[in-house]
């Protein structure tokens, strides 16, 4: 697992264009990313505090585990044993 650094500001241009308001809830976990790594899948994980880590299967990171990973979406178990899938936002 990795954060990163977002400290970069994006163009208003390119963010207008880019963004899909409101279709991510700010304030809880989120799935904001899914690739093909050279060490397997991979996603991207935004915080409800807004910090972004790159995980892999078997990582923890902000309070959950990530159990699998496929191509449209991650498997997560949390602190208390509740499993759950979550996908990439519609938009």
């Amino acid at each position: 697992m990795r954060y990163l650094n977002m400290s970069e500001q994006t163009p208003a241009h390119v963010a207008d264009k880019a963004t899909i308001a409101q279709a991510i809830n700010l304030r809880s976990l989120s799935v904001i990313g899914l690739m093909k790594a050279h060490d397997g899948l991979a996603a991207l994980l935004r915080s409800g505090s807004g910090q972004i880590a790159r995980v892999g299967e078997g990582d923890t990171i902000f309070g959950v585990k990530v159990v699998a990973i496929a191509e449209t979406y991650v498997t997560i178990t949390d602190r208390w044993g509740a499993t759950r899938q979550m996908g990439l936002p519609q938009g």
